[in-house]
């Protein structure tokens, strides 16, 4: 092979070099247009192109038209005026008043009444810069996007083209027909109509408000995701917590970590860790370290259970309480524990399942199922159903007992103040004079009536001929001072609020 000399070779090279650098400036300059009028404006500048009438400019993919326009093609910089409309790749149209368009970087910027349709998406500002080369469009000053579904407004907006995303940031507004939302950034994604936002936000709905600090929207499907002190506003419920999940076509919300569930009409809370919620039946069920509480004035309810429900009655017009497993519960005046157990509000009755025990000042109950009726100064009335036994402490050696299938107690004042036991009755006291106690009565009855003062038993009446027999105090045995079953348990017994959680 026959090689050229080096004195040759480097010409050559730079001859390619400067027309390889001109064809790429060519590719580049603005040389396709055309208008009604056509001249040089040495007025304006040099080498500066009047264009008159409907104008007509290709470069590129970018075809535009407008009523006159400046065309300096040294600087390859272009100006349109009046009815601008811009067509790229048959895809994309801008409409303006006025485009200040660079054929080099292939940036435009448009200015007044500016209008981008893009597929099913309209772009409205009154400022829009777009680099075609990196297909990114943003507005400033003020921008409104629409689409099939969204309207959305903010101070500062990007657009991706390519991936069809929106970058919404300050005084961000989104409208649909179903709610509408405002935060400080959000990101929109036009083609699948998924949108996230981030910073403060707040959604108003028809029938409810919800706020968090981080979260997404699926608007074909209607599911939201609110993270960050999210909080839901529904009806009379509001629900907290550190994740919210939000079905808006069936009204389902799921919150997860420190839920809260409000009711301002009951004035009553229920926390804990996963929470389940069902707008249109008003119904909630929270699990994992659940806790109801009732407030009120004088006293206030504090209950634990592994599972809390809460869902209107329809034939009472009331909400009802249910807890599940490990139950407990204390108030001031009362404290209690059992496996399952229902709470009417409005008729303020508590009913407790499966080895309910209950505390009361000094007195112990327990039965098969145990119902509380809660008045405005307390306990009214208890019924112990089936297998009743009542305990009072008289001190840590000597307890008064009374048994039987059924046993009630009425109270006054929140104490004790009457005792009736239907059926099967069996009681053990111990009687007292001014000296204290005289002895041990141990009698079996089927009906017993007994009436309290200050606490202690006061007259006891024996409904049928009673077997009744008083023993001295000092020959009572060991034996002597319990009837069957008795069981006292004051060392489970909740102390406070906080005892509730801890099940021995």
């Amino acid at each position: 092979m026959r090689c050229l000399p080096k004195c040759i070779i480097w010409p050559l090279v730079a001859i390619l070099t400067i027309s390889s650098a001109g064809a790429q400036e060519n590719e580049t300059r603005i040389v396709n247009f055309s208008a009604d009028i056509m001249g040089f404006d040495e007025s304006i500048g040099k080498n500066i192109h009047r264009l008159v009438g409907n104008v007509w400019m290709e470069h590129d993919d970018l075809t535009l038209t407008c009523d006159s326009a400046y065309l300096n093609q040294k600087t390859n910089l272009f100006k349109g005026y009046g009815h601008i409309h811009i067509i790229k790749k048959d895809s994309m149209e801008i409409f303006g008043d006025f485009v200040h368009y660079d054929g080099t970087s292939k940036m435009s910027k448009l200015r007044g009444r500016v209008r981008m349709e893009h597929e099913s998406t309209t772009l409205k500002t009154e400022n829009l810069d777009y680099n075609m080369e990196e297909e990114v469009a943003w507005y400033f000053n003020g921008g409104q996007i629409i689409d099939s579904t969204n309207t959305l407004e903010s101070r500062w907006g990007y657009y991706y083209i390519e991936t069809e995303e929106y970058h919404f940031k300050e005084n961000v507004f989104m409208s649909n027909e179903d709610n509408t939302l405002s935060t400080d950034t959000l990101f929109y994604n036009s083609k699948t109509e998924w949108i996230k936002f981030l910073g403060p936000t707040q959604i108003f709905g028809d029938t409810n408000y919800i706020y968090c600090e981080n979260g997404w929207y699926d608007t074909p499907n209607n599911l939201s995701s609110f993270n960050q002190n999210a909080y839901l506003q529904s009806n009379q419920q509001i629900l907290e917590g550190d994740s919210l999940l939000y079905d808006r076509d069936k009204n389902i919300s799921k919150a997860f970590g420190n839920v809260k569930a409000r009711d301002t009409i009951q004035n009553s809370l229920i926390e804990g860790e996963r929470l389940f919620y069902d707008e249109d039946k008003d119904f909630i069920r929270v699990t994992e370290n659940a806790l109801y509480t009732l407030f009120e004035e004088t006293d206030s309810l504090f209950l634990s259970a592994d599972t809390l429900l809460s869902y209107m009655m329809d034939s009472v017009d009331s909400r009802k309480i249910e807890a599940f497993h490990q139950v407990q519960f204390f108030r001031q005046d009362m404290q209690g524990r059992c496996d399952s157990l229902d709470y009417v509000v409005n008729d303020s009755v508590i009913n407790l399942y499966v080895e309910p025990l209950l505390w009361q000042e000094k007195n112990q109950l327990q039965a098969t199922e145990i119902a509380v009726k809660l008045g405005e100064e307390g306990v009214d009335y208890m019924e112990m159903k089936e297998m009743g036994f009542l305990i009072t402490e008289l001190d840590s050696l000597h307890y008064n007992q009374i048994k039987g299938k059924t046993v009630k107690g009425f109270f006054v004042d929140n104490k004790l103040s009457r005792v009736e036991v239907n059926g099967n009755g069996e009681s053990l006291f111990y009687p007292e004079n001014e000296d204290g106690k005289i002895g041990l009565n141990k009698a079996v009855c089927s009906d017993i009536v007994l009436v309290f003062l200050d606490g202690k038993i006061d007259v006891v009446k024996f409904l049928t001929d009673p077997d009744s027999q008083l023993t001295p105090l000092k020959q009572v045995t060991e034996a002597d001072k319990t009837l069957e079953g008795f069981n006292w348990q004051g060392a489970i017994r909740p102390k406070s609020r906080y005892d509730v959680f801890e099940w021995k």
